[in-house]
């Protein structure tokens, strides 16, 4: 913080990015929108879609291009040119164009699991050439362990492919992802001004306007989705903010301060791998078996699903913002609080999986079968 008293500019930077984008993504929104309903592109009711109208796709796009042209056009009055077509921006450029450009192609003619999944990987790949990689952590018992490229490779990969799929299979409720990850990237916009992170404080800053002004379309009912071209750009740019992250980190928790700042996303999608592994069915199957979707089977109205998950990303967020400020004789109290509420998470969703009906309860018979779920009875 020190640096940033002598670096103002930067925060100064930031609030420019962070409203520019804001502005940019409510002008283009309804832009899109239109252009979706021209198009006939659009969600329509089937399945495992929970609302009631086809409600039109494209929202990505305005997402997107509202992150780019802020961020580009910072990049050329404040970098030279050596800087701007450098193998990091290039990479970064091609691989956020193409896992948007694929969300299009889907929302709009469907693709394989199989085909996402492998442009998923190349982008994944783009952005380790690009030295967007974990090629090392910190040591609990002191220094920093190495991987050799090989493993660094995979541990990036898998790392950007498990982001990218918790955002986009979060994507399931009106305002869900983009409240999320707005959470998401204020907790590690924080966490980037503690480090004094230029790199992560501007990308951070953008994704917070993009999804603070996309919530205005797509909040309960949506007017537009963002689909997976936004589903997907959004967790890859959690995903590289958590490579930031990790790559300035002088401790081993650092690693995990981005899995905190989503965490339901991110135990949902392993929790789905290992769920579809048990049944025998395919891991790409898509299903209705998400934890947002069985919160709704309970009888939780949509908007307090919704916040179910907003309450969580505060609260983890807030943990993971405080890991780098407390001094060390207070760790334990938050490792504490973080071991709660991992608990009740972890207990919410066994709560969830057993299904409890709420058709003929009220709202006391309901709080009193949560808190049986969450706190046993002692024997």
């Amino acid at each position: 913080m020190e640096l940033l008293q002598k670096r103002p500019d930067v925060a100064i930077n930031a609030l420019i990015i962070f409203l520019v984008t804001l502005v940019l993504v409510l002008i283009l929104t309804p832009i899109f929108r239109k252009v979706a309903e021209r198009l006939n592109i659009l969600d329509r009711p089937a399945g495992r879609k929970i609302h009631p109208e086809p409600v039109p796709y494209l929202g990505g796009i305005a997402i997107y291009l509202s992150f780019v042209i802020p961020m580009v056009a910072f990049l050329f009055t404040h970098q030279t040119a050596s800087q701007i077509f450098s193998k990091q921006f290039i990479g970064f450029f091609l691989a956020t164009l193409l896992v948007v450009v694929t969300g299009v192609v889907d929302d709009w003619k469907k693709l394989g699991a199989l085909w996402k999944l492998g442009i998923q990987i190349v982008a994944a790949t783009l952005l380790f050439v690009a030295d967007f990689r974990i090629d090392f952590i910190a040591n609990p018992l002191g220094g920093v362990i190495t991987f050799p490229p090989y493993i660094s490779f995979l541990i990036t990969v898998l790392w950007m492919v498990t982001f990218i799929n918790a955002i986009n299979f979060l994507d399931g409720l009106d305002g869900l992802a983009a409240g999320v990850v707005f959470i998401a990237s204020i907790a590690l916009l924080g966490v980037a001004f503690i480090r004094f992170d230029i790199t992560a404080i501007f990308l951070t800053a953008a994704i917070a306007g993009s999804c603070l002004g996309f919530l205005k379309y797509n909040r309960h009912p949506a007017s537009i989705f963002m689909g997976d071209s936004g589903s997907m750009f959004l967790g890859m740019m959690v995903g590289i903010v958590g490579i930031q992250s990790v790559a300035k980190a002088t401790t081993v928790a650092a690693l995990f301060i981005p899995v905190l700042v989503v965490f339901i996303p991110v135990y949902d999608i392993i929790n789905a791998f290992f769920r579809r592994i048990s049944h025998k069915a395919s891991i790409f199957t898509a299903d209705k078996e998400h934890f947002h979707h069985r919160l709704l089977r309970l009888g939780v109205s949509h908007r307090r699903a919704v916040w179910i998950f907003y309450s969580v990303g505060i609260y983890f967020g807030i943990l993971a913002f405080l890991f780098l400020i407390i001094p060390d004789e207070f760790v334990t109290i938050i490792l504490v609080l973080l071991a709660i509420g991992i608990f009740i998470v972890l207990r919410a969703f066994i709560f969830v999986e057993r299904g409890v009906k709420s058709e003929g309860t009220d709202l006391m018979e309901t709080v009193t079968q949560v808190v049986h779920i969450l706190i046993p009875q002692a024997k």
